[in-house]
């Protein structure tokens, strides 16, 4: 049994393997760490899977309890999203922390040099 990809779906797994090894090679480069690393591998993994077989978007959402495929993608989307609105908050934080150190640093060695 031959099974035919349509155009779509031959344009998705292009691209989420393109963003899945743009992806890994930044995080050669640690221009991202792991977790962003996983988070888009998860991600675009899960388009390429979702591309290759429709059907188990309804086979999950009814073994989950969702009446429809389409309100399992958006619950999920908006779950992934406030998963990424927290993390960026904590990352900010971490930055804020990081600055205001360094500005008290600074500001006691340029003290320091004064007296």
């Amino acid at each position: 049994m031959t099974r035919d990809l349509y155009t779509y779906q031959i344009l998705i797994i292009l691209i989420s393997v393109l963003l899945i090894l743009r992806s890994f090679f930044q995080l050669l480069r640690k221009k991202k760490d792991f977790q962003e690393f996983f988070l888009s591998l998860i991600i675009w993994g899960a388009f390429a899977t979702l591309s290759l077989f429709p059907n188990l978007i309804s086979f999950v959402s009814h073994l989950l309890g969702f009446e429809l495929g389409s309100n399992a993608i958006f619950t999920f989307s908006i779950i992934i999203l406030f998963f990424i609105t927290l993390q960026l908050l904590v990352k900010t934080d971490r930055l804020e922390s990081s600055i205001t150190k360094l500005v008290r640093e600074l500001a006691l060695e340029k003290v320091k040099k004064e007296k």
